[in-house]
């Protein structure tokens, strides 16, 4: 009994012995070199990070602009698309090889491309794709040649397979591997119910850029190689899973965390704010100018060296400032990119928690002095009352904050998604890109008249109680030029009238007085025809006049913007030196010091009193409502050149009179009315909401 279980135990352990001794065979002699293929895989891995940029938000706090995580796609080309360089190595094995392969490498790439056509439809399907006999009647030798080299290099040679048949051999391809990248980008174009090619596309032209002579021959090794191309901007959660898990079904194509950059508020202010996008090749050639390294084109052996790189390194997955405040507050918002080390296995799968050596860091947040909740509410009040095109910009007159900034049409960041959009509306005319506050200048009109009366009183061509009559016209000669409308015909006007009435003819008289060059020097004391330097980088400074001053003098034959013309107003308000108009908190720029005295602001604020409070005041309408405040106007009415209906209408001032909070222009372009009639009713509006939700006394 006791010899039979000792005999038993013995042959137990001589079997297994024979299974591990087999086993130790199996691993030494047949899958030793896949085990070293695999153990040669698993490699340490500086992977580096893109910075979040900086948050930009208004006065009170409401997010406009910011990053959210996302899991984006990317592919490296060379292990994507390996098939022109198996076409190159089986052309050293088997070009020239006999007269029925004469082929070199060009050749033989455009046979297997020839096979991919046939077998493209099914690529992305699901199916299984059988092997395809690709070349046959290749000589003994050759292909026997052939199977030693697959055999000591698989790596190199995926999908390609040599069979003897007799005297000759046959090579096959196996698609799902010599295909796999493509395979991979049509499975994610059908996941994601895109048009067939729409990804695929982006690969081909990188390797159009590998083919290109005129690229440098290391960046074109690079392109191939290292970078990773972005594919796709943010993939799916349920993608990230299926790719996560089975990496080796999705070569080439590879995950990694990236910012999205959001606008929670779009589409209104989207063009101040502007677009932030990817880096171009442009914006990568002027960092390599000025010597500040793509920090993930470097492969850094010593991370000190990546410290002290990251002040002023780029990653080519941030996100670049292109327009607006995005590209004028590039250095504040922009962070530093970060790296960690990692451990990847041959399947590329993380091994362990990588070892964080440096988070990147965010770049700094920018407040702006806008109200954004007020701002949209002018947005509405336009559009109400049926203006498409259009400015609001009200700044408060202590600090020059501007916390009211409006431009129409409002465009957000759907133009930058759209290609057909964005190139419709690049044609356009009515100027979509252009932020109508602060870059978009026209005619201002008699709102221009408050800057002449000031230079006229201070220049001494007129007392504030001389008298002129308004026949209607300039010049009785000349009955068809320099006319005015704006009253009756006799009527007698001084200075305070003159601006109330917005009376032409008391205008061309002071415009001839003064002449263009006292006109242009002193109104560049007021701000206009240069720049606020409020942070806005498209700021347009306007075109001054050159001759003409009775039509200059009534705002004609010049342009202006709206920022312009309520910094005109601010200095009105200030009766004399003007704080800096201020968009962003942290920037305050140089404020204006007019050479005119304080007295000849109060006369030409007692005119802009009066078109509310009297009668025949240019905005006293009872039907505008603004009688209910204490707000000093000028209205302007500036006709469009080539029509003979639409209009740019104006109204600019201050409100309260005494100790003024707030400081405004308005204009609503290509209208059919005055400025007093279109422009004082959305004044109303705007005063009211600021009363009711800001809790400004701004009444009488």
């Amino acid at each position: 009994m006791q010899r039979r279980r000792i005999l038993s135990l013995a042959l137990l352990i001589v079997v297994l012995a024979m299974i591990v001794g087999w086993r130790l065979v199996q691993l030494q002699a047949v899958e030793w070199r896949q085990h070293a293929l695999r153990a040669a895989s698993i490699h340490r891995s500086v992977r580096y990070i893109p910075a979040p940029r900086g948050e930009i938000r208004d006065a009170r706090e409401w997010l406009l602009a910011g990053d959210v995580p996302v899991i984006r796609a990317t592919f490296v080309l060379s292990e994507l698309e390996p098939v022109r360089w198996v076409a190159r190595r089986l052309a050293r094995v088997i070009g020239n090889s006999s007269d029925a392969f004469p082929w070199g490498a060009d050749q033989l790439w455009s046979s297997l491309q020839k096979a991919r056509s046939q077998l493209r439809g099914d690529f992305g399907s699901g199916k299984s794709l059988p092997e395809h006999a690709w070349l046959k009647n290749l000589d003994l030798l050759s292909g026997r040649k052939l199977m030693a080299v697959i055999a000591s290099r698989p790596e190199d040679f995926p999908g390609i397979r040599v069979e003897e048949a007799g005297e000759t051999c046959s090579v096959f391809i196996d698609p799902m591997r010599l295909f796999a990248g493509e395979i991979g980008i049509r499975s994610l174009e059908r996941e994601l119910n895109l048009p067939p090619g729409d990804l695929w596309q982006r690969v081909e032209l990188v390797y159009e850029r590998v083919q290109d002579p005129q690229i440098e021959i290391q960046d074109r090794e690079w392109i191939f190689r290292r970078h990773r191309h972005s594919l796709l901007e943010k993939v799916p959660d349920h993608l990230v899973v299926k790719i996560s898990k089975n990496p080796e079904d999705w070569p080439g194509i590879h995950l990694e965390e990236a910012h999205k950059r959001v606008h929670p508020r779009d589409p209104y202010l989207g063009q101040l704010l502007g677009n932030a996008g990817l880096p171009t090749d442009r914006e990568i050639r002027r960092w390599k100018q000025r010597e500040e390294p793509v920090i993930d084109r470097i492969a850094l052996r010593d991370l000190r060296t990546f410290e002290a790189l990251r002040p002023f390194a780029h990653h080519s997955a941030d996100r670049v400032g292109r327009s607006g405040l995005e590209m004028s507050l590039e250095e504040i918002l922009r962070g530093k990119p970060g790296a960690e080390i990692r451990i990847l296995d041959h399947r590329r799968r993380l091994v362990g928690m990588p070892l964080q050596v440096a988070p990147a860091e965010r770049g700094q947040n920018v407040i702006l002095a806008i109200d954004f909740e007020f701002s949209e509410q002018c947005g509405r009040f336009l559009l109400e009352a049926g203006i498409e095109q259009g400015a609001a910009v009200i700044i408060d007159v202590p600090s020059g904050k501007a916390f009211g900034w409006c431009s129409l049409p409002a465009q957000g960041m759907e133009v930058y998604r759209d290609r057909d959009l964005y190139a419709q509306r690049t044609r356009s005319d009515q100027g979509w890109f252009f932020d109508r506050v602060s870059s978009w200048p026209i005619d201002p009109g008699s709102t221009f008249k408050t800057v002449v009366a000031l230079l006229a009183l201070q220049a001494g061509v007129v007392q504030p109680d001389e008298k002129i009559i308004c026949d209607g016209v300039l010049d009785r000669s000349q009955p068809n030029h320099n006319r005015c409308f704006n009253h009756p015909r006799g009527l007698e006007l001084d200075l305070p009238l003159a601006i109330s009435r917005s009376c032409n003819v008391y205008f061309y008289h002071l415009g001839n007085r003064l002449g263009i060059d006292r006109i242009v020097e002193g109104s560049r004391q007021l701000g206009l025809w240069k720049r606020t330097d409020c942070g806005v980088p498209s700021e347009a400074q306007g075109i001054s006049p050159t001759s003409n001053p009775p039509g200059t003098a009534i705002g004609r034959g010049f342009t202006t913007t709206p920022l312009q013309m309520a910094q005109v107003a601010l200095s009105i308000a200030h009766r004399g030196n003007t704080p800096g108009i201020r968009l962003i908190d942290s920037i305050v720029p140089e404020g204006l010091r007019p050479n005119i005295d304080a007295k000849h602001f109060e006369t030409v604020i007692d005119g802009m009193v009066s078109a509310v409070r009297d009668r025949a005041g240019t905005a006293s309408k009872p039907e505008y409502r603004l009688g209910r405040f204490d707000v000093a106007v000028k209205t302007g009415t500036a006709s469009i050149t080539g029509s003979s209906q639409l209009s740019n209408a104006w109204i600019i001032g201050f409100a309260p009179v005494v100790e003024p909070r707030i400081a405004f222009a308005i204009s609503a372009q290509g209208v059919t009315g005055h400025g007093g009639e279109i422009c004082a009713p959305l004044l109303s509006k705007m005063l009211d909401w600021l009363v009711e939700n800001r809790e400004m006394e701004l009444l009488r």
